[in-house]
Parts: structure tokens; sequence; C-alpha cells
């Protein structure tokens, strides 16, 4: 306890995974092509690239449905909105079915800079998403479980955390390196909000 006193331990504000390495290995395999990954690693890179332009908790994440109006494609944007049933952590007026606007990235790409960059955009990912889950989906959440006896069933919060962390993983260890840790999902508010500032 003295020890502590004398050396505090120092507190982490940032969480020390690199967002840019993450993001360049989602442009590439095992990520990549949409059309052919597993779905498995299509759920993943959905799940995360939701999270970090979002900006939002797993639990509304959870909560987000597929079908209009909560769901609304548009040439430069894609809007979603969670269930009519969702609480969210602040209960208000305005936080109560608050609309995620989220933008397309590099919708008509022209150099191959650009084609690969585009392979992170969130409407993208969600297209083929909807199209490969439409098959075994069984319940209008967003985000559904796709293996197990819940397969094609909404995906609960700790589950869409866990696809979260797991492409962090992902894109680590196909990059050789180690995964820093603690890892959380919760950590992509943070992560996010840093970069962008």
């Amino acid at each position: 306890r003295g020890l502590k006193h004398l050396y505090p331990p120092l507190p982490v504000y940032v969480p020390q995974w690199n967002l840019t390495l993450v993001l360049h290995k989602l442009m590439y395999k095992p990520f990549e092509p949409l059309a052919s990954v597993d779905v498995s690693l299509l759920s993943y890179k959905t799940a995360f690239l939701v999270a970090i332009t979002s900006l939002r908790r797993v639990g509304e994440l959870a909560a987000l449905c597929c079908d209009p109006p909560y769901l609304s494609f548009y040439p430069t944007k894609v809007c979603l909105r969670p269930s009519i049933n969702f609480l969210p952590k602040v209960v208000t007026r305005f936080h109560l079915g608050q609309k995620i606007a989220l933008p397309v990235f590099f919708p008509n790409p022209a150099s191959d800079d650009e084609v690969a960059l585009h392979s992170l955009d969130v409407k993208r990912a969600l297209l083929f998403y909807l199209d490969r889950t439409a098959p075994f989906r069984v319940d209008r959440s967003l985000f559904i479980c796709f293996r197990g006896c819940n397969k094609g069933k909404s995906a609960s919060p700790q589950t869409i955390s866990r696809w979260v962390v797991k492409a962090i993983q992902l894109a680590y260890s196909s990059s050789s390196m180690d995964c820093p840790l603690p890892l959380k999902a919760h950590s992509l508010r943070a992560k996010g909000a840093s970069t962008a500032f």
C-alpha cells in the first residue's frame, strides 16, 4: 500500500491498440473480398466499422434494426435508428430513437488507393452483410448470430463486443504482431474520439 502511494500507477487515457493498423488490415485479406469471406469475418468487420464510425455503445448497436424506417440507404450516407423499444443510457426526448447518420466513404473510387479505402465504407459493408445474412435471418435486428443454436437471431451486446474485439485481434495477428492487452470493445469510443481530435 505504501509503494502505491510512492509510485502510483499511471492511468491509461487512450487505448494502446493502433487504429490505423486495424483499419489498414480491414482493407485486405482475411477481411476482403466481402462477397466471399466467411460470414464470421464479414460480421466482425461490419460491427467494427459501424462501431468506430458511430462511436455508439454496443448496447445501442444491438438495438439497431435492419428494416425501414430504422435503416435507410442514401447516395451519400446511411441512416440507422434503434428499435422503438430501446431505452438509451440517457433517457431524454433527444436521445430516444436518435438517428445515426454515417457518411459514405469514397462512393466513386477513381484510383487504386480510393478503391482500397472504399473497402472501409460502412454502407458497402452493411449492404454485403444484409445480403449474405438474408438466407438465415429470422430476426429483424441489424446484427444477428451466424452460427450455433441462435443462428439468425439477434446478437446480444456481449456478442457484438466480442466481434469488435475479434476484428482488432485478427488485424494484429495477420500483421504478425501481438495485440495489446487489455482489449475491450468500449475502447473504440475513446480511440475514435481521440483520433478525431
